[in-house]
């Protein structure tokens, strides 16, 4: 087959909507020469990574008219187009839709759980449905966001050819939201990071030093949502100086979003405002440096089931104390300490606990590093591999 590959057009201060696609480009790269099939990337070429010869580029070049015209009809301010060929009317997002059907593709695969066009068999990637399951939150409700993602979702899903979820919980949400069928669920763990290198200690303090950072401290990388439930990691850090004693600095890193006023003002109601440091977007470069010098990442989000983060932190040799939202244990396994992110007490409780045992520490860090030399991006592939290889026996029943 025919396959267009689409990334998406996230930038790197997006946090896990870039690095998922351009972790998956990458491997990509690296084994699709283990493929029958002909992949087009329909994105910038990486010119880091030799291209095998069944994957070529399409850089998806657009006017600037062009790009505001499929920005609006992505927000659903415009209909989508309606473009004939062949003497059949093919519905598109404007540009990029257009050009996606010229090009004869058997199959696409979506990385992003957006398409500029559903008049192709596909597979999409499905990150997430907490516009469903949380959806009072205001970045899934506010301005017509819950809208959009609705209409976006019911129509999407429901005529995909299959959909990759990384854990069977995305899978039962679809399911049960969508009522897709189980048959066109595929559940393939996503890709932990490759094995961080441990840095010397004078890069470690380095890093410290350019970021102003003070030992020990804990560590959360996500962007300022309500729904990343930052408000009860304050809370916790509270409780551990007042009823622990333990005093940690706390690390965030990710753009600010429209919640970093009233994060901070939380700071200041519980006394802790002195020990937040807010990195904002931090380089792919000195992330891993910030793992590698953290006590503990802290995730005490609200949504899921499938985070990036705590992946990160496995393959940087960080251990991990992280929300227990359903799913959480399917992907984490017993590589963390979980907590019940609305009780920070728990929360403090579980990192007093990593802090009284430096032996539970260096457990957790040995079953991060297991599940992430496992779970890399080239097995991640190979069970698209085989996912695309039993689609194929359906496609080849019609032609272009």
């Amino acid at each position: 087959m025919r396959i267009g590959v689409y990334p998406g057009r996230h930038k790197p201060e997006t946090g896990g909507g870039y690095a998922f696609p351009s972790r998956v480009v990458s491997g990509l790269l690296r084994t699709a020469g283990e493929s029958p099939h002909q992949f087009v990337i329909l994105g910038a070429r990486d010119g880091t990574c030799d291209v095998p010869g069944n994957v070529s580029f399409c850089e998806m070049r657009l006017s600037r008219w062009r790009q505001l015209r499929f920005g609006l009809a992505r927000k659903g301010l415009l209909p989508r187009g309606v473009i004939v060929r062949d003497g059949i009317k093919h519905e598109v997002f404007y540009a990029e839709g257009e050009m996606i059907l010229s090009m004869g593709f058997d199959l696409l695969w979506f990385l992003v759980p957006y398409i500029p066009t559903m008049e192709v068999p596909y597979l999409i990637t499905l990150w997430d449905l907490q516009h469903r399951i949380n959806p009072f939150f205001p970045e899934v409700s506010a301005g017509g966001i819950w809208g959009a993602r609705e209409k976006g979702y019911s129509e999407t899903l429901r005529r995909a050819m299959g959909i990759v979820t990384g854990t069977a919980q995305g899978g039962g949400d679809a399911e049960r939201f969508y009522q897709i069928p189980e048959e066109r669920i595929f559940v393939n763990p996503y890709p932990s990071p490759d094995i961080e290198q441990p840095l010397s200690r004078s890069a470690l303090d380095g890093i410290m030093k350019k970021h102003g950072l003070s030992a020990p401290f804990l560590f959360y990388p996500a962007q300022l949502w309500a729904h990343k439930n930052h408000v009860r990691l304050f809370e916790g850090v509270r409780l551990l100086k007042t009823e622990w004693n333990l005093s940690f600095q706390v690390v965030l890193s990710g753009a600010a979003k429209c919640n970093v006023r009233h994060l901070m003002d939380m700071a200041g109601h519980f006394g802790i405002a002195e020990q937040i440091r807010n990195l904002g977007f931090v380089s792919h470069e000195d992330m891993g440096g910030l793992y590698q010098n953290a006590f503990a990442l802290v995730f005490p989000t609200l949504c899921g089931p499938d985070n990036l983060p705590p992946l990160e932190a496995f393959s940087s040799g960080c251990p991990v104390v992280a929300s227990d939202i359903p799913g959480a244990r399917e992907q984490l396994g017993d590589a963390a300490l979980f907590f019940d992110p609305l009780n920070p007490r728990e929360l403090a409780k579980a990192v007093a606990t990593l802090r009284g045992s430096e032996a539970l520490r260096g457990e957790l860090i040995a079953r991060g590093y297991a599940i992430a030399k496992n779970r890399t991006v080239e097995q991640y592939l190979r069970n698209i591999y085989e996912i695309l290889d039993g689609v194929s026996g359906v496609r080849c029943c019609w032609g272009n």
